[in-house]
């Protein structure tokens, strides 16, 4: 088992693709359970965070992908353990000369089902307003947060992802990403007077 990636689904938060694969030479006699822990359950006193039953029995050398969703609360520990194939009260450190273990299956190995992945949400994108314009009197200026973001909250202003300025000052929008981050970026518009018209005076001889 190994965490490939961790995403956002707007409305449902983070998740981590967790790849599952079979590195024996037989196939699972049955639907097995998949432990997530703080510490390396074989080595430490090791605390389970997570537990879900894996419903697939795959044949040796194949491997499938299985969306987990994350609790906000992992993102306190930089880096989960996985193992597959016992249930949650085994105690840890795990001794690898105990198996089969109570609530588990027997194999030759349990090693091979111990993986570990990082904890890190993909980098925020900020919306981007541009830089600060200047617009004649009269004009205005449609400024844009972007696409992709669950929501949009400009200061004084619309829910939108757009917001036209008719006057000058600075304005400033907040997002939401779909990992429940706000992001924020500002801009100003400067309204640009007319000129004052030139007097030219002309004599005649």
């Amino acid at each position: 088992c190994h965490g490939e990636e961790i995403f956002c689904v707007p409305g449902d938060g983070p998740f981590v693709k967790v790849k599952i694969c079979n590195l024996g030479q037989v196939a699972p006699v049955s639907n097995f359970y998949l432990n997530f822990y703080d510490k390396n359950p074989l080595t430490d006193t090791a605390k389970v965070l997570h537990q879900i039953y894996i419903q697939f029995k795959p044949a040796p050398g194949d491997c499938f992908d299985y969306p987990l969703p994350l609790d906000p609360a992992l993102f306190q520990y930089s880096k989960i353990y996985t193992l597959a194939g016992i249930k949650n009260d085994v105690p840890t450190p795990l001794s690898l000369d105990s198996f089969p273990f109570s609530g588990g299956y027997a194999e030759c190995d349990y090693a091979n089902n111990l993986d570990s992945f990082e904890v890190k949400l993909p980098d925020p994108v900020k919306p981007k307003l541009g830089p600060d314009r200047n617009i004649c009197e009269g004009q205005t200026v449609t400024l844009d947060a972007g696409s992709g973001y669950v929501s949009y909250k400009w200061l004084n202003g619309p829910s939108t992802q757009t917001f036209t300025a008719v006057v000058t000052g600075v304005y400033q929008v907040e997002v939401t990403d779909a990992c429940g981050r706000t992001l924020r970026d500002t801009v100003a518009v400067t309204i640009v007077p007319p000129p004052a018209p030139t007097t030219m005076t002309i004599q005649f001889y």
